[in-house]
């Protein structure tokens, strides 16, 4: 709701005679000012735009409070504009603004309870309407010092704001003043005014909307930022609360969604007032709570853990609503101080984590131990030597043969990318493709091995009519197509002998670049194959989505096919019908004896590759021999 509403003052214009309870008069070193004539000064034609409503409503999803106003007072009148999100709310006529909620023009007042508090005992504010229950005011200051009025934020019950929050709302009341002023300076004003707002809707988008703490780009943007400085290199141990309320779809159905809503901002206000000031606090999911602890160790992050977990055991109340036990568990990881561990990956190990309480059950906290740690200390470096080797495109290209099952025939190779480290020995490829995919670093990975892959099938290296190499959705950019048409110019390949694979494990079609690559290869001849079909949970989406030629049936489906289970071979039965009747060809990946490749045949299966054909090797022998 919006209201702007003139009220006739209770004491005569002009005079300051303090009534009992009355806070002391405003600090010398800022002087306040009950502006004479607010419409000669336009004040409040300048205030009927949307800023004002975008700052209001930005400072209610900032603090999470209900009620919201900007109060401007003057010799004969108080004027407010509001917002509720509670229903109407209208202050008496004859109410002023009270000297005392603007207690300290440098500082925001906050007032956790003004049934309680003896600075508004006698409150004409308070007294008009006994809904109001918490009060924080922003103060409103001009350019040349005068207080002028307050940014207020309302709230029908006692409340509390954190330090985060009372430093946004005081930027607010400043962002409030600037745009009262811009009317009477507009040039010099405006370029400020649009960088104040552009920050604060930069900050709005980085906040849950409902509980005000960082969602989660928020907490990614901020882990970012730890990363990069100085300080972050030079802290010590980092850890990591994650914070699930399980089964809170009873809640939900209790209390209805509106309770729900309210328990979770109770829920983010109980945590962040356990963790520690320097933590970063985020919602990542509908019911899921990040801790970032810096310069915590293990010990202190449980220390905090159960923190959390005793306050949250507790009966929690929302304002209009029952009592209700929420069920929470909570997981816990550490990197050790020089570890190198990247913050990113200390998140997904979070994860893990949670997951591990989430078996024990509500109350449960549980820790990733040593072994983890040493693995997420691994796993920085092998990063670390990862993005060294591609930068100097040291990578190893084997190839794999794709086998005709009708007569074994030799169709052409799959190239893999290999990697073996002076120091690290060699490393599995799933192990460098996960960490390539979580860095940004596999899109590089598949240009080096595309560019080998179709030099050596150029200069006649690898035998048969085709060259298969993977892309990984993750790693698709706008320039994908421009630079699979480049290699191919380059070494003269027609494109219709190459086989662009995509794994499904990374759902391929929920990436729109990724599918607009595709067509527009696919237009010159280029074919498309669905790699790992069977392992994950997008695979006939993609399937009406991405213009593919080939399904290649995950290595899962083919194992133990021989050992007399009718449903196993029954599966690989259907994967080759639905593929028929979508003009696909089939291709069965781990094929290890004979015996599988003969009932894959006779299941329908075109195509086979796997160690019974052939490992991947760097150069097929005879090839080299060809060559040479």
């Amino acid at each position: 709701m919006t209201q702007e509403e003139p009220n006739k003052p209770t004491q005569p214009a002009g005079t300051d005679q303090q009534v009992p309870g009355d806070q002391a008069p405003l600090q010398p070193a800022v002087k306040k000012q009950r502006l004479d004539d607010l419409d000669a000064l336009e004040i409040l034609d300048s205030a009927q735009g949307d800023g004002f409503v975008y700052l209001i409503t930005t400072a209610m999803t900032l603090t999470g409070m209900p009620m919201a106003a900007i109060a401007l007072f003057g010799e004969d009148r108080l004027w407010f504009r509001v917002h509720s999100r509670i229903g109407p709310w209208k202050l008496a006529r004859n109410v002023t603004l009270d000297d005392r909620m603007i207690a300290n023009p440098t500082e925001v007042l906050v007032v956790e309870d003004t049934r309680t508090d003896p600075r508004f005992a006698d409150s004409r504010i308070i007294a008009s309407d006994p809904r109001i229950g918490f009060y924080a005011g922003s103060p409103i200051v001009t350019a040349e010092g005068y207080a002028i009025g307050a940014l207020c934020m309302l709230d029908n019950k006692p409340g509390s704001l954190n330090a985060e929050q009372i430093t946004e709302l005081r930027q607010l009341g400043r962002q409030v003043a600037t745009l009262l002023e811009v009317r009477h300076a507009p040039r010099s004003q405006w370029g400020k005014l649009a960088r104040e707002r552009e920050s604060a809707r930069a900050k709005l988008a980085k906040h849950d909307h409902l509980t005000g703490v960082y969602n989660r780009e928020g907490l990614l943007d901020e882990v970012d930022k730890m990363r990069a400085s100085t300080l972050a290199r030079e802290i010590g141990a980092t850890s990591i609360c994650v914070v699930d309320l399980i089964e809170f779809g009873d809640v939900n159905r209790k209390l209805g969604h509106d309770g729900g809503d309210k328990i979770l901002q109770v829920v983010a206000e109980q945590i962040a007032s356990t963790i520690p000031d320097r933590a970063i606090l985020a919602r990542t999911g509908d019911t899921v709570f990040v801790a970032l602890l810096p310069e915590a160790d293990n010990e202190e992050a449980q220390r905090i853990a159960r923190a959390i977990l005793q306050r949250l055991n507790r009966m929690i109340s929302a304002n209009g609503y029952d009592p209700i036990k929420i069920k929470v568990v909570i997981g816990v990881v550490t990197a050790a101080a020089g570890s190198g561990t990247e913050l990113r990956q200390l998140l997904d190990s979070a994860d893990d984590a949670l997951d591990e309480a989430k078996l024990g059950g509500a109350s449960t906290i549980a820790t990733l131990g040593e072994p983890v740690r040493e693995k997420l200390a691994h796993d920085a470096a092998v990063t670390r030597a990862l993005a060294a080797v591609l930068e100097s495109g040291g990578l190893d290209v084997y190839y794999m043969p794709l086998v005709r099952l009708e007569d074994r025939a030799v169709i052409g190779y799959e190239a893999l990318a290999r990697w073996t480290d002076p120091e690290l020995g060699e490393v599995p490829t799933a192990d460098f493709v996960r960490l390539a995919e979580t860095h940004g670093m596999v899109g590089a990975l598949d240009r080096i091995v595309l560019r080998q892959a179709l030099t050596d099938f150029a200069a006649g290296r690898i035998p048969g009519d085709e060259v298969s190499v993977n892309v990984s959705p993750p790693g698709v950019l706008g320039d994908m197509t421009s630079q699979i048409l480049e290699q191919l110019k380059a070494t003269g390949v027609d494109p219709k002998k190459l086989v662009i694979e995509i794994t499904e494990r990374v759902a391929p079609g929920d990436n729109p670049l990724l599918e607009a690559a595709l067509r527009e290869l696919t237009k010159i001849g280029v074919r498309v194959a669905l790699d790992d079909f069977g392992t994950g949970a997008t695979s006939i989406s993609s399937l009406r989505t991405l213009p593919f030629t080939r399904i290649k049936i995950d290595r899962t489906l083919t194992a133990g096919i021989e050992e007399g289970n009718p449903q196993a071979r029954l599966v690989v039965e259907g994967i080759v019908l639905m593929a028929t009747h979508l003009g696909l060809d089939t291709l069965a990946e781990g094929i290890e004896t004979e015996e599988q490749a003969e009932i894959l045949l006779e299941a329908g299966v075109a195509y086979g590759q796997g160690f019974h054909f052939g490992r991947p090797l760097p150069i097929p022998r005879d090839a080299v021999d060809e060559s040479e």
